[in-house]
């Protein structure tokens, strides 16, 4: 390719060594680029890795013991950890807001992990519990 380009600048009358030394830079900045995309993808990636590992290791964990309780919301507490703590460690309820929590749950709804009515109960449970 690069003797193509070459050929074509002789054709053209210009000096040969002018369109050669053209075609040497311009091959390097393509190099420089790729090279750039390269980095940048990586410090993309590393990036979301350390959030996620950040995310999954640094979010405030809770012991059921240690969770709000309010004699109303006995059976909605009891869902939460009964559901939640089958997966993973529960999360304490302060760490999201209702949005947050609502969103979350909607995804795991929506994945058959729980179904509407405990949905509705753990929501209800982490609003109480997270003011």
């Amino acid at each position: 390719m690069v003797e193509q380009l070459f050929r074509k600048q002789q054709v053209r009358g210009s000096n040969p060594l002018v369109g050669f030394l053209k075609l040497r830079i311009m091959n390097y900045e393509l190099r420089i680029a790729k090279l750039l995309k390269i980095f940048i993808i990586y410090f993309m990636c590393t990036g979301c890795a350390v959030f996620m590992a950040f995310s999954l290791f640094m979010t405030p964990k809770i012991d059921p013991d240690n969770l709000k309780t309010n004699e109303e919301l006995t059976k909605e507490r009891q869902v939460y950890i009964n559901k939640c703590q089958t997966c993973h460690s529960l999360i304490n309820p302060k760490y999201k807001n209702k949005y947050e929590w609502t969103q979350k749950l909607q995804k795991y709804r929506d994945e058959n992990i729980i179904n509407d009515s405990e949905t509705y109960s753990i929501i209800k449970y982490l609003e109480w519990a997270g003011k």
